[in-house]
Formats: C-alpha cells, structure tokens, sequence
C-alpha cells in the first residue's frame, strides 16, 4: 500500500510577494501600487472631457448592437446628455458620457445605449 506524505509548504510558492500577486490579479489588479512592479489598472481613467471619439455615433447612423446573445440592428434617433426618462427607463447620461437612443430595426422598439455599445453598420452589407 502507497502512502501520501504530507505535502511539504516548501513545494508551494507562498511567500508574501505571491499572495500579494495572488490579490491583486483576483482583485482586477485594481489595488496593485507601484511598488509591487504590477500595472495600475483603474475603471474611469480615460477622460473624454469635451471630446468627441471616433467611433461614436452620429444622429442619423445606421449602427449594430448586442442584445440577448444577438446582433441587433437600428438607426440612431437622438443623443442625450443629461439624465432623463427615455425609452422605459431613466438614463444616467452626461456631456461627457452621451448616450444614444436607437431604433431596431427588426422590432421598432426604442432602446438606450452607450457609444461603446454601438458599432456603426459597415458599408455595403445587408
């Protein structure tokens, strides 16, 4: 009969420095500080103060969007800007984080996203 010898802690690497790593990458690195050589990674830092990205749609723009394990598709109806009532639902949006009511097109029902969420609709494809 074979016996399992007690596993020895010198096998496992358990020092301070690998716990903290441990933490910090379970944590999304969120509270990893200079020091511990991790990279900082904070939501939010990305400012869009006033600017415009390249990406975000324009009134008008036929785009695409996931919604429930498919790809939807509508036009763009309007840009809002400040909190309101809007599609069923009180939207939390601001100059610096606009959101976009669009359109679907197979549906005809109104929904709320943010930029992010929305990618304009190539050229050329049906």
């Amino acid at each position: 009969m074979h016996h399992l010898a007690p596993r020895s802690d010198a096998a496992y690497p358990t020092s301070g420095a690998y716990k903290r790593t441990v933490t910090e990458f379970c944590r999304g690195l969120g509270d990893a500080s200079p020091r511990s050589g991790l990279p900082v990674k904070r939501a939010g830092t990305a400012s869009r103060m006033n600017s415009k990205r390249d990406d975000d749609p324009d009134v008008g723009d036929e785009v695409t969007w996931r919604s429930h394990g498919s790809t939807a598709e509508g036009r763009v109806e309007k840009k809002i800007t400040d909190r309101r009532e809007e599609a069923g639902r009180t939207v939390a949006a601001s100059p610096e984080e606009p959101q976009y009511a669009v359109r679907s097109e197979k549906s005809g029902k109104k929904a709320v996203h943010k930029g992010s969420a929305l990618r304009n609709k190539r050229k050329g494809s049906k």
